[in-house]
């Protein structure tokens, strides 16, 4: 499919990607609301709108952008919608590019960083906040975008290393329990029942920890946050529980081997104790391994 298969846009956009998919949703949102503003566009042109430069390039924006929503590019559809932005603004009236321009100045205050940061203030230095051009404000818009796309893009690589090394983990768990079960099963066939139970035992406190510290955790949330951020809490809500049961294991050959323990407390709640603090706190659990490994020096 091409940008030219796909139909004229006149205040709606064809369905892309799954219903109830989040992603997908804001994304339509997005275009909904390109596609109302190239109409406000249209009726302020009236019968040149057709011939327009201006108009003709921002359809053929979001006509990309559909065709890439579509086959599921939602980076590229993105980009079509922040080339549709550019191209918007070489159209403003005087007030809607103040109005513009402050928008983009507050945001590259807080977004931009680095040497963007120092084009951005090189930008705005010799430029009337009352008149600003709109070279000027394409600019600094074009700025925000890039930052935009790159954080995008390094937190979609992040989030699909995350899910990678989930996946990994959970068949670690899944090895680990299939073993104390086989060997419970069995009669100690392959390591001995009460290794099995401790295991079993250790594990389950650590992937209890690690729910639990997941649920503290999306309770704190801050729905202030950025978006795409957030999206990464897809990831962590499949690592977090095979991560704590994961790492229980290394901490139940530390109990074991006696280094650490808990004056006065049975051995079982000990291992649930500590294996249960190992999964909800990383900290706790590399402040031990830290330990560990300065006392083998």
């Amino acid at each position: 499919m091409t940008a030219n298969d796909v139909p004229r846009i006149d205040g709606d956009v064809p369905w892309m990607g799954k219903k109830g998919e989040l992603h997908d949703e804001r994304l339509r949102a997005a275009l909904l609301d390109a596609s109302r503003r190239l109409g406000d566009l249209k009726r302020a042109r009236g019968a040149l709108a057709e011939r327009d430069p201006t108009v003709l390039a921002c359809e053929t924006c979001i006509k990309r952008a559909v065709v890439e929503a579509q086959r599921g590019a939602h980076f590229v559809a993105w980009d079509e919608l922040n080339q549709f932005d550019d191209e918007m603004i070489a159209v403003m009236d005087p007030i809607q590019l103040r109005a513009r321009w402050a928008t983009l100045r507050a945001e590259a205050d807080v977004k931009l960083s680095g040497w963007r940061a120092k084009a951005a203030s090189s930008l705005a230095a010799d430029v009337d906040a009352t008149q600003p051009p709109v070279p000027v404000v394409r600019e600094l818009h074009d700025h925000l975008a890039t930052t935009a796309q790159n954080k995008h893009f390094m937190l979609g690589m992040l989030q699909r290393t995350m899910v990678v090394i989930a996946w990994y983990l959970w068949l670690v768990v899944i090895a680990l329990v299939g073993l104390a079960l086989c060997s419970l099963w069995f009669g100690g066939c392959i390591i001995s029942e009460a290794s099995s139970r401790t295991l079993l035992l250790g594990v389950s406190a650590g992937a209890l920890g690690g729910l639990l510290s997941l649920a503290f955790w999306q309770l704190r949330a801050d729905l202030k946050g950025n978006i795409p951020e957030l999206k990464l809490s897809i990831a962590v809500t499949l690592m977090r529980p095979a991560l704590g049961a994961a790492i229980a294991t290394p901490v139940l050959v530390l109990i074991e081997s006696d280094f650490i323990k808990l004056a006065g407390m049975d051995k079982s709640w000990a291992i649930f104790a500590f294996c249960f603090l190992a999964g909800y706190s990383e900290h706790w659990f590399l402040g031990l391994v830290e330990r560990f490994g300065a006392e083998r020096k």
